[in-house]
Formats: structure tokens, C-alpha cells, sequence
């Protein structure tokens, strides 16, 4: 019998009464041609009674970023896989502490779990773990201090009972707990503290437990998330990855369905298709399907892709949470950056101190402090020779040394060149502003020809 799978399409075609065509009964004429019928694997999903089945895959997911895995790239249009039913076991998300690699553990995996505390860098981080009925112990291993006067400090060592969140004032969240140190005895009373959410530290959960663990006994017995690590590996497993981490995360447990497939070249391996989450289109055909239920399962451990694991957080319920409280602005920082607005945005630099002399308002906004170290004679032809024969490192020490000099032309009136003030042997003096420095032969020759250049 043949099949006719091309010219199809699953959504009904409507011709309007308007067209006018010429229809022909064919029935007779076409007994041997089979019509196929396209369907979703979500729509498999809720045909139970039909499973198992032979199905053959019209076009593969459209979507393939979720697991790193073999299977799911053969996942493609020609491919015919076996459909043995809806699977029952449960999944839990895990993640390793230390990296970016994220899992989906099966509940049929037969590895053994030893739980392993849990460490906190905020208290934001302290108040989420809180459980109803559970107590939360910790030991603080980073000497941490608060941006605030009346905020504790916690030191190496000191243990803390978390208890509860406070409302210490209308927008002001605290985290109520118990401190003790370890030099403590055990009679005396503990010490209340509030610490802000945004508080930042190191701090490792108090616990004493090597029992080891299922997964199920892990869900039923211990709250989620929980820290773990794989202490007996899955033996169906070839390969066993989650041995290899020296913690893991289970976060949550996922109720999403899932199809038990298996490809029909190889119909003793299995694996666990979500229809939600890689929904394709095939059709089911009449070949009889494979007796025996698969004896290896593909899906014990998949790995997930980074991205697909963020929006999987976002679908699970309890994961809109709001996010951590940014910590407040500390007042020495708002006042430093205040203090670099004035200075971007003034008009000019802060300028040293003046001295006692008055001077012009020209002068003491040209003036720099390499001419009030010089001499104490602003107006002196030595001066202006001496500083217009300076080396100007900027533009703008060039632009302001003519400055001075086109003030000293305009607003000075002629005074005869004085000799340099010679320096007074054994003479010692504690004010810098009048210290006299020696000029040179060099210095002497610039200044003649600088006199030429620039009769006065």
C-alpha cells in the first residue's frame, strides 16, 4: 500500500462557495493510497490509548537548544522512532556549585547522595534559604563590616542562628539572628543582631550529617535546594559525570511530562522526549511495534544548555521571587563624587592658597606657583624674561605664560630691569614662598637676547 505524505497539511482547508470547481468521486480508483494524518507530540501526549506506537517524524523540533545529548540531533524528518508510552518518573534540577553546567536527574537514577553544607555570600542569601520549621545555623569564615556606624561586625569564627526577617523601618528590611562564639560556653545567652540584606560575607552552613542519601529519600526528607555529592555511582550508567563534581545543587523538583521513545533501529535503548519543551510533527504508521519495554534509559542524567536552563527558572513556580536589595550608597562616596561634579563642571581649578599681598584679579588667576616660588617681585624684568625662556611642557602652561606677559604689558607701566636678588650665604629661612633661586651664565645670555626681541 502506498502512502501519500506529500501534499498534506495538518490544518483543514477551507474552499469558499464562491469558487467554483468540478468535483469527482475517485474512491475506487484510489483503494491502494493511504492518507496520512500529521499530529504534534503534544497532541500524542494526550492519546494514551494508542501508545505504544511506530511513528514516523514529518519535521523535527524546532527547537533543538536543550539538552547536549546524542539522541536528539537524529531527531530529524525521515526517522522513525517507537512511542512505548507516558513516562512516570519525576525530574530534579541540579547544578553544579562551581561552574555553569546544569542537569536533569531522573528519578530511576540509582546513584547515592552525601549532603554537603551549603555557603552563603550575602545575607539576602541567609533569609531565602529559610525554611518554615527548619533552623538555620552558620559560621561566619570572613571578617566582614558593615557601610553603617550601628551595624555589627562579625568576625572568623562566630556562629549565627538565623531566625527571621524584621521590618526595622518603612523601606529598611533586616535579618534577625543569634550570634555565639566558639570560646562561648554553652550556658551563656547568645547575642541579638539585625543585619541588612545587602551585607556582604562568607558564610558556611553548620551541619553534621554522613548519611547517605537517595533521590527520593533527598525529596522526602530534606528541604530543597540542598547541597550534595554523588558518593556511589549509578551503576547502569556507563559513564556516571555527576561523580565528578565535588558539589552539587538539587534545586527543584519538574513535573513536566515526558514521552518514553525509543528509535526503532535501536529499540532496547530508550530516551525521554517533553513534548513542551521539543515539539515536532509525524504521523503514526501501521508497522507493529517492538514487544519488549527498553532495558537502558538514555535519560537517567541530561544535561541541559545553559540558556534553556535560565528559561526553565523562569517557568517554574517560586522562581519570580524579587531580586536581591541593591546595598544603599555610602556617604564618603556620594561626597567624593560630589567633589568630582564641582571640579568637571567649575569654571577653573581650586587655586593655592594666596598670600597676604594684594594683588589684581588678573594676576591672581595667572599667576602660577612656579612664579610666586621664584621671587617676591611679580612685576620684575627678570621675571618675565626668566619665565617666558621656560621649556612649556602643555598648550595650556604656553597659553598662560602669555597670558601673564600680555597682562604685565597692558596693566604695568615701564620700571628699569633689576639684577637678580643673589642668595645670602648661611641664610636659612622656613617659608618656602620665599625661597631665591640661583641664575645661571646660560640664564644670563637668554635674557640678553630675549632683551633684544623685546625692547621696553
Amino acid at each position: 500500500m502506498d502512502r501519500c505524505p506529500a501534499r498534506v497539511r495538518k490544518d483543514v482547508v477551507k474552499i469558499p462557495s464562491t469558487l467554483e470547481v468540478d468535483v469527482e468521486d475517485i474512491t475506487e480508483e484510489v483503494q491502494h493510497i493511504h492518507f496520512i494524518k500529521p499530529l504534534l507530540l503534544s497532541e500524542v501526549l494526550q492519546m494514551e490509548e494508542a501508545l505504544p506506537v511506530r511513528a514516523e517524524i514529518l519535521e523535527g523540533p524546532s527547537s533543538l537548544a536543550v539538552f547536549k545529548n546524542d539522541w536528539i540531533a537524529r531527531l530529524q524528518k525521515g526517522q522513525q522512532i517507537q512511542i512505548h508510552g507516558k513516562g512516570c518518573a519525576w525530574k530534579v534540577l541540579a547544578s553544579a556549585r562551581k561552574g555553569t553546567r546544569h542537569f536533569l536527574l531522573s528519578s530511576a537514577y540509582q546513584g547515592r547522595f552525601r549532603r554537603r553544607p551549603r555557603e552563603f555570600t550575602t545575607a539576602y542569601e541567609l533569609a531565602a534559604s529559610l525554611q518554615a520549621g527548619q533552623r538555620l545555623r552558620v559560621v561566619v569564615t570572613q571578617d566582614c563590616e558593615g557601610h553603617e556606624e550601628d551595624m555589627p561586625s562579625l568576625s572568623v569564627g562566630d556562629r549565627l542562628e538565623v531566625r527571621c526577617l524584621l521590618q526595622a523601618s518603612t523601606s529598611t528590611t533586616v535579618l534577625l539572628c543569634n550570634r555565639s562564639s566558639i570560646e562561648e560556653e554553652e550556658g551563656e545567652e547568645s547575642e541579638e543582631l539585625m543585619l541588612p540584606l545587602d551585607l556582604r560575607g562568607s558564610f558556611v552552613e553548620e551541619m553534621c550529617d554522613s548519611k547517605k542519601y537517595s533521590l527520593a529519600e533527598i525529596l522526602e526528607q530534606l528541604p530543597l535546594p540542598c547541597d550534595v555529592k554523588v558518593v556511589a555511582k549509578d551503576p547502569s550508567l556507563t559513564r556516571d559525570m555527576l561523580s565528578s563534581f565535588s558539589a552539587l545543587r538539587l534545586e527543584v523538583r519538574v513535573t513536566e511530562p515526558f514521552l518514553v521513545s525509543s528509535f526503532c533501529e535501536e529499540p532496547n535503548k530508550s530516551f525521554e522526549i517533553p513534548p513542551r519543551w521539543l515539539d515536532m510533527s509525524l504521523f503514526f504508521t501501521e508497522e507493529p511495534v517492538h514487544p519488549q519495554a527498553p532495558s537502558t534509559d538514555w535519560s537517567r542524567v541530561e544535561e541541559l544548555k545553559e540558556p534553556f536552563y535560565y528559561h526553565l527558572l523562569k517557568q517554574l513556580p517560586g522562581s519570580s521571587a524579587p531580586p536581591p536589595p541593591r546595598p544603599p550608597r555610602r556617604k564618603e562616596a556620594v561626597g567624593k563624587a560630589g567633589l568630582r561634579t564641582a571640579k568637571a563642571t567649575g569654571p577653573e581649578k581650586a587655586k593655592p592658597p594666596s598670600l597676604a599681598v594684594s594683588k589684581s584679579p588678573l594676576s591672581q588667576k595667572t599667576r602660577s606657583p612656579f612664579i610666586a616660588r621664584s621671587t617676591p617681585n611679580e612685576y620684575s624684568m627678570h621675571l618675565r624674561l626668566q619665565r617666558a625662556s621656560q621649556p612649556s611642557k602643555t598648550p595650556k602652561d604656553k597659553g598662560e605664560a602669555t597670558m601673564v606677559l600680555c597682562s604685565l604689558h597692558s596693566s604695568s607701566p615701564f620700571k628699569p630691569q633689576q639684577k637678580p636678588p643673589q642668595p645670602t650665604a648661611g641664610l636659612e629661612t622656613s617659608d618656602s614662598d620665599h625661597d631665591y633661586e640661583t641664575v645661571d651664565e646660560d640664564l644670563q645670555k637668554t635674557i640678553c637676547k630675549m632683551q633684544t626681541v623685546f625692547p621696553f
